[in-house]
């Protein structure tokens, strides 16, 4: 969130990829504060995936297995640890590089702190009827009875704490000692090797460069988190009247289109401001968006 007020007062504005709960609309009205969504960005949750096809001691491309591709049914079994060998027939299917992985074991990692990178996975195996079955028996397995896709991962046994910056510093860990921070060249106890699991776009880029993995979309082709996949996905979108909220739907027939999206949105109040702070905030907005 952002817009951060002394606490106990209310904020003038916040940042969020996922309606507010039942409980900040309470509060919202407890400070005589009605409140719009602005969707502003849209970014795709990489599947980042460190399985080293080298024995190299430092930390490069090619040192990287792939390009790999999975289909949600694959990422399912994966993040259910159904799976947990890089080298397992499952994946090699389709991905003939993992049999030469030099660490076959695999980890799947998500985040304890509820996070929209969670919510979109878990939507991701709910829209494709075998990862569905997959996923649903997983939640079963942990006692789960209800399959709507949570911000909050079923369980916390292979949970990493510190949100993304921990899950991208464990994939690829960061030297931030030296100017511009670059990715340490020979890590010791590099708890990342093997290591697959969900970012938003931002953080797999320079300077860590964590490869990240094709998926699947409903068209059947395999898909990178590019912008033009985005904007595929977006033209599939549909905005509801009344509150603004984004819901992407997955086209059967579009190749283009990236599986995975997430929509950020300015929580922006429509009372409760006077003259002079709404006319300011109404200025912050317009820029945002003309970005």
């Amino acid at each position: 969130a952002a817009g951060a007020a002394p606490t106990g007062q209310p904020v003038d504005y916040a940042i969020t990829e996922l309606p507010l709960t039942s409980a900040e609309v309470a509060t919202a009205a407890q400070n005589n504060r009605s409140f719009a969504y602005v969707p502003y960005a849209a970014f795709p949750v990489d599947i980042a995936a460190v399985a080293l096809c080298s024995n190299a001691t430092t930390i490069a491309p090619s040192d990287f297995c792939g390009p790999l591709q999975f289909t949600a049914q694959q990422l399912a079994e994966v993040f259910t640890s159904a799976v947990v060998r890089w080298n397992d027939p499952i994946l090699t299917q389709n991905n003939p590089s993992l049999t030469g992985t030099i660490d076959t074991n695999l980890f799947a990692r998500n985040e304890v702190q509820p996070t929209a990178v969670s919510q979109a996975i878990e939507a991701y195996f709910e829209s494709d009827h075998a990862a569905q079955q997959t996923w649903q028996s997983y939640l079963t397995q942990n006692n789960i009875s209800n399959f709507t896709p949570t911000d909050v991962w079923p369980q916390n046994t292979t949970a990493l704490s510190g949100g993304d910056a921990t899950l991208a510093n464990t994939l690829v860990p960061l030297n931030e000692t030296v100017t511009p921070p670059a990715p340490i060249s020979n890590p010791q106890n590099w708890d990342g090797k093997g290591t697959i699991g969900g970012l938003p776009s931002d953080w797999v880029g320079p300077p860590r460069d964590i490869p990240t993995v094709a998926v699947q979309n409903a068209a059947g082709a395999f898909v990178m988190p590019t912008v033009a996949a985005m904007n595929a996905a977006l033209a599939h979108a549909t905005m509801d009247p009344k509150t603004n909220l984004v819901t992407f739907n997955p086209s059967t027939t579009d190749q283009a289109a990236y599986p995975i999206p997430v929509m950020s949105y300015l929580v922006v109040p429509t009372s409760g401001l006077d003259a002079t702070k709404a006319k300011a905030l109404a200025g912050v907005i317009r820029f945002i968006l003309g970005m």
